[in-house]
């Protein structure tokens, strides 16, 4: 029905597309019936614990569903730390007061792939512990890193390639970080933006932040937009039957949603569920090893048909050397994640050394 107020039609198509994130919002957080069942065993094992339902859906039979392998202990600690967490921080609340009046999709466009070179995101954090055994990489300070890679990224602006956003790896045990040091990173990312604008406005909007983590409830993605980020990471191994939810919530928060994907099953339902970027992973989370390779063979056989439905394609996962970004750059990969091989280049706080590994790793000069 056309708006019949007097206000400007600008304000009633905002008005319009709020009442659409507030629908989309109540169906994805009504949808979710998490019951961590502990079992009667009083043991110190975890043999009587697990997710004995993963999601209701209202109107529907429950969906009995448990991630695989070493993801599964990895989901229900999400669960436990959502439950004593966050839902004490009168949830409805602190799920409302973020609502949006903005639609995602600055990620996506500054990811999309232009010309030859691959777009990059760089995925901060202190360690890795996804694959055994887990890696220290640095100890950097949250204004170190924002100071470092802000240096990286006006190095690289003369290049035609470069960074197109920063991701923020944040789990204590795989990661090192925890949601706080998002938290100060984004404030440190945007001061250091304003301060090397001199004043020119053009130049003081900062790259994208993305918040990576095991996103299991909406919960944490309302946390997201609390702190700050403008994307979040969902892995598809994690959430598979309520990625569809999730990425909803995502957009009535204004939050941009990046999916991984590991293999065919994933790509296909995330595809399915609406996901406007996905990351092809090396990494097989629920057996902790890496797969050389895998993302190469999931773009080979996907990216064309995913670019059809505009979906943007990275790969991600143990990027390390020139020719692991030539493997998935001819497969027509948008862009790449680079985790450990700049965390390492970070360890001196030298901006121009990550500079020069950024650059030999693009185009292996």
């Amino acid at each position: 029905m056309p708006c019949r107020s007097r206000r400007p039609v600008s304000t009633c198509r905002r008005r319009a597309a709020e009442n659409v994130r507030r629908r989309h919002l109540r169906v994805a957080t009504t949808r979710w019936r998490v019951q961590l069942d502990y079992g009667e065993d009083d043991d110190d094992d975890d043999d009587g614990k697990g997710l004995e339902v993963m999601s209701e859906p209202e109107g529907e039979e429950a969906v009995q569903w448990y991630p695989e392998g070493a993801l599964h202990p990895m989901v229900l600690r999400k669960f436990e730390e959502v439950h004593y967490g966050l839902q004490p921080r009168q949830p409805l609340h602190f799920r409302l007061k973020y609502l949006s009046s903005q639609p995602a999709g600055s990620i996506r466009k500054a990811l999309r792939r232009r010309g030859t070179w691959p777009s990059v995101v760089v995925d901060l954090k202190h360690m890795s512990g996804t694959v055994d055994p887990p890696t220290a990489y640095n100890d950097l300070t949250m204004p170190w890193a924002a100071d470092l890679f802000y240096r990286v990224y006006r190095q690289m602006g003369r290049e035609p390639f470069g960074i197109r956003a920063m991701m923020v790896s944040t789990d204590r045990e795989l990661y090192g970080l925890s949601t706080e040091a998002l938290h100060d990173f984004v404030l440190n990312w945007k001061r250091t933006f304003r301060a090397g604008a001199g004043g020119d406005e053009s130049l003081e909007t900062p790259l994208p932040v993305i918040h990576k983590d095991l996103m299991v409830h909406p919960l944490q993605l309302a946390e997201a937009a609390e702190v700050g980020a403008k994307g979040v990471l969902l892995v598809a191994g994690c959430c598979l039957p309520d990625l569809e939810h999730l990425l909803n919530t995502a957009y009535a928060l204004g939050l941009e949603a990046i999916v991984e994907v590991y293999n065919d099953e994933e790509v296909e339902r995330s595809a399915a569920a609406g996901a406007g970027v996905m990351v092809m992973s090396n990494i097989n989370r629920a057996k902790r090893v890496m797969q050389k390779g895998n993302a190469a063979a999931l773009l080979e056989r996907w990216c064309t048909h995913l670019h059809t439905l505009g979906v943007v394609c990275l790969a991600g996962g143990g990027i390390r050397t020139h020719e692991d970004v030539e493997q998935v750059r001819d497969t027509g990969a948008d862009g790449i994640v680079l985790g450990e091989a700049m965390m390492r280049a970070a360890v001196d706080r030298n901006a121009d050394e990550a500079a020069d590994t950024l650059r030999h790793l693009l185009t292996g000069e």
